[in-house]
């Protein structure tokens, strides 16, 4: 049954714009997170989806806000459009390292372990969830990715840092990932994210 559960994920790999074997591995946290310069609102640009969530590729204008929680977690409100917007809050807990875990309270479409390999605070992030563990606990076989900006339109100069973000992370470029669609803000409509809370 595992040989088989391999194979498939193997052919689901090559039939992507990226190698998906090269997010089996979980990346190592960005040294010296900082938690409050991730607060905040966040544009997601690109995707490469988990196998858990299937059609979220369909949905467009993503968007998510990071406020304090709590000792050493975080709340993610989460918008999204599928003809009206939806949200989704979720928690994140920080643990020792800088890795935290996702609970997502719908279901299990992006709950999991949460790495931040490359961070800058005012421009751009880089969020990678692991939403099934292998059963040994040491490759991901189900991994989302997302490239998050400040900027709803990021420029040149933040798209060619992501791009070597991402060349040195897995070999991979904005070009083989899915584009997130935008329509019209869900913030526009509701104007229900607040400002930055301040960390502590």
């Amino acid at each position: 049954m595992a040989m088989l559960w391999f194979w498939i994920l193997s052919v689901l790999a090559l039939t992507e714009g990226i190698d998906r074997t090269k997010l089996w591995t979980v990346p190592k946290p960005m040294n010296g997170l900082n938690p409050q310069g991730l607060l905040g609102h966040w544009f997601v640009q690109y995707r490469i989806s988990p196998h858990s969530w299937p059609g979220s590729d369909e949905l467009t204008d993503y968007e998510i806000n990071l406020t304090h929680a709590g000792k050493n977690t975080m709340m993610m409100t989460l918008t999204m459009r599928k003809d009206v917007c939806n949200t989704i809050h979720a928690k994140m807990y920080i643990k020792p390292g800088g890795v935290m875990t996702l609970t997502d309270p719908i279901g299990n479409a992006f709950s999991g372990l949460v790495v931040i390999p490359k961070v800058y605070y005012d421009s751009f992030c880089i969020f990678y969830i692991c939403t099934r563990m292998n059963v040994q606990g040491k490759k991901c076989d189900d991994a989302l990715v997302s490239i998050e900006t400040r900027m709803p339109l990021p420029n040149k100069d933040v798209i060619a840092r992501i791009n070597q973000a991402l060349i040195s992370l897995w070999g991979t470029t904005v070009d083989q990932l899915t584009p997130v669609r935008r329509k019209q803000s869900c913030l526009a409509e509701t104007h229900m994210f607040p400002p930055r809370a301040k960390w502590g």
